[in-house]
């Protein structure tokens, strides 16, 4: 019984360090972005349970900054690169404010030590986040499936292999 306790302990502090050293790289790979002042900023990442670490891919019209932390081995990998016109231009025609605004979800799958994607949009004084595992978990997001497989299929052309 005791055992359990610790345990329960352990996770609940590994949990909280992993969300905390999340929002610590979203801040710090925002920052990349430097003086640019973008009217719309969007922001797509990857957070998962037990040392998985996240990744995070924050776009603009100018440029593209992507951050992928290893939580448990401490290393970070940055890299950033100019936003591609064609690629800028497919973001925006996809992108539908009313209904990106009008999903409310935000999962936790993180939690129990699985993975959840979260996208955040930012557009004057609009902002406005969504967190989910699949996007079989509402029905909502399949208004945005395009615009959600897009945001994925930019930030996976970063990722460490």
């Amino acid at each position: 019984m005791r055992l359990n306790k610790y345990l329960m302990l352990i996770l609940v502090l590994l949990l909280a360090v992993s969300c905390e050293y999340q929002s610590a790289t979203d801040t710090e790979a925002e920052n990349e972005i430097g003086t640019e002042k973008p009217d719309i900023k969007i922001t797509i990442g990857t957070i998962c349970g037990w040392c998985v670490g996240s990744d995070t891919l924050f776009i603009t019209e100018k440029k593209m900054s992507y951050v992928h932390a290893a939580v448990c081995e401490g290393t970070e990998y940055r890299t950033s690169k100019p936003t591609p016109d064609s690629v800028w231009n497919k973001i925006i025609d996809l992108y539908n404010q009313d209904d990106f605004a009008k999903i409310d979800i935000n999962t936790c799958r993180v939690c129990a030590d699985g993975c959840d994607t979260w996208i955040k949009v930012e557009n004057g004084t609009f902002t406005h986040k969504i967190r989910f595992g699949s996007i079989r978990d509402s029905e909502a997001l399949k208004t945005i499936e395009d615009f959600i497989d897009l945001l994925a299929n930019e930030k996976d052309k970063f990722e460490v292999q």
